[in-house]
């Protein structure tokens, strides 16, 4: 198992979240093909439920990568029945990530952006119980 940071974080949560997976096909997905194998879930805002359903045991893969795939910042194999994980991913500076879910020869790849956003707004009403008051007097 390959980890780097700023993973480590990362990967203490998944550990303690992957006891929830249980060995059955979760439910229904987010972000999935219908009939897929793998899915993912969002849980929160930066909590997402990464699994797979494996029944044949074929060699699996689960990787959080960069947006071109060319840093891998977690990564796990397995050919249990079921498997999968829990991340957090609040920790993350912004940027373009994908979960890479790989069960035999098929793969599945759940983009995910991350951005922080400044919102400033403004609005101005009339206020009517001083409009009234004024046109009293």
């Amino acid at each position: 198992m390959k980890t780097t940071l700023p993973f480590a974080t990362l990967r203490r949560t998944c550990i303690a979240g992957a006891m929830l997976l249980g060995v059955s096909r979760p439910p229904a997905a987010h972000a999935q093909q219908a009939g897929a194998p793998a899915g993912v879930q969002r849980l929160s805002d930066f909590s997402y439920r990464v699994w797979a359903s494996n029944p044949a045991s074929q060699r699996g893969l689960l990787q959080v990568v960069d947006a071109d795939g060319q840093r891998v910042l977690f990564e796990e194999r397995s050919a249990a029945v079921s498997f999968g994980r829990l991340f957090d991913m609040s920790q993350l500076p912004d940027g373009h990530y994908a979960f890479v879910v790989q069960v035999g020869s098929q793969q599945f790849r759940y983009s995910l952006n991350l951005n922080t956003t400044a919102r400033r707004s403004a609005e101005l009403r009339a206020d009517t119980v001083k409009a009234r008051l004024a046109a009293r007097l």
